[in-house]
């Protein structure tokens, strides 16, 4: 069967970002409407999806059966994305948004997932440099407003800080010659990460530095042992280039953990299958001086410039006239 598209293929030659909506966007949308959305960028370039409005007809959804412009307050919302989570998306009457990859193996469509009713779906990104959307809307209705997103072609996989190496796809360095802390993420992070793709993270300090690492989120798709006999996505450390033994994989739901290097050279690595997707991983990284445990550094974002902070005065005082009592 051959679906009609939505709107003309979208490449990145013509646009690298810009936005799309579903058919009459923000009035409903017709009855029985089933057509497609392509994406298509250059080889080296992945395609990213953050949706900004979402509002499909559901019948046990009761925000996409009455007027849209009704005022919500937060508690309202809250439920509304809590109950959006729980939806049946395979209902016949149910209108849904599906997002499909492309198998790097058979070049065949590969489903993410089904999105419906009236909770944002999280972002979503391409694991090649080829996206599709297919609208399904058997139902509509006079009070749903369809859906809005934006799309752009992205060479970083989404992630904004460290310095990416220009020869190779998804590796990333942080020094502490440059920054002394700050965060890093999986690729497309709060995002859906991107199936069979696969990220190092280079850490590399000063003599007698070490790096730590405090994982404030973690949701990578798998079960222990994480290999590839469990079909799992995991996150490894080493403080080699080559595998590290010291330390097991991790992939499954974790927060708070934390990990230490050795020594100056810290390697992080994430890798994801064709099989499942999950929201991946958010973490802080920290450079220390191992001989000087009296410094204090701010952890900050990209978009923030940290300074050292150095020990109360009267902090050393105090301790120094303790020593001399």
């Amino acid at each position: 069967m051959v679906i009609k598209r939505c709107i003309p293929v979208v490449t990145s030659d013509n646009s690298k970002s810009g936005n799309f909506s579903s058919p009459n966007y923000p009035r409903y949308y017709p009855q029985h409407t089933h057509c497609r959305y392509d994406f298509v960028g250059h080889a080296n370039e992945r395609v990213q999806v953050v949706f900004t409005d979402f509002n499909l007809f559901h019948p046990d959804d009761g925000y996409t059966q009455r007027d849209p412009d009704r005022p919500r307050n937060l508690k309202e919302i809250e439920r509304a994305r809590s109950r959006g989570r729980d939806l049946d998306c395979s209902a016949t009457d149910v209108d849904i948004l599906s997002a499909f990859v492309y198998s790097n193996l058979e070049n065949k469509l590969a489903r993410i997932d089904d999105f419906c009713g009236s909770t944002p779906p999280l972002a979503v990104m391409s694991n090649g440099n080829r996206l599709t959307l297919e609208f399904k809307a058997p139902s509509s209705s006079t009070y749903v407003r369809g859906f809005s997103a934006l799309y752009r072609f992205v060479t970083d996989f989404g992630i904004t800080n460290g310095r990416q190496d220009p020869h190779l796809p998804c590796r990333f360095y942080f020094h502490s010659n440059e920054t002394s802390n700050g965060t890093f993420t999986s690729p497309n992070y709060p995002g859906l990460y991107p199936r069979d793709t696969e990220c190092h993270y280079f850490f590399q300090g000063r003599e007698n530095e070490h790096v730590e690492l405090h994982f404030t989120y973690f949701h990578i798709d798998g079960v222990q042992p994480c290999d590839e006999d469990t079909y799992s996505d995991y996150v490894e450390f080493s403080n080699y280039i080559p595998t590290d033994r010291k330390y097991d994989r991790k992939c499954g739901t974790e927060s708070g953990f934390k990990v230490r290097s050795d020594r100056k050279f810290f390697r992080v690595n994430f890798h994801s299958n064709d099989r499942y997707d999950a929201t991946g991983f958010q973490a802080t990284y920290q450079f220390s001086d191992k001989t000087n445990h009296l410094t204090i550094r701010n952890v900050r974002s990209s978009s923030e410039k940290g300074s050292q902070i150095l020990l109360p005065v009267f902090v050393m005082i105090f301790f120094c006239n303790f020593l001399l009592m």
